[in-house]
């Protein structure tokens, strides 16, 4: 797996990431997404989490500001 960035989306200004898994297979992802992904060792289900930023400053991707929380929720 190869992993770019991460870069700035130009719309929003939050961070993503370029995923190229070993089969070639591409996909962006969201910069504190990926980090926790990493840090849990699987994959978030789309339909059911996301991280939010507890202190709500999108550039602090600190993981002890990362947390993972039901998508309903968020």
């Amino acid at each position: 797996m190869q992993i770019f960035g991460p870069y700035k989306r130009k719309s929003d200004g939050r961070q993503i990431v370029i995923v190229v898994e070993p089969n070639g297979r591409r996909r962006t992802v969201s910069y504190p997404k990926w980090l926790m992904e990493q840090h849990l060792g699987r994959k978030l289900d789309p339909n059911e989490e996301t991280v939010d930023h507890i202190d709500s400053n999108f550039d602090n991707n600190n993981l002890d500001n990362l947390r993972i929380m039901p998508r309903k929720n968020h």
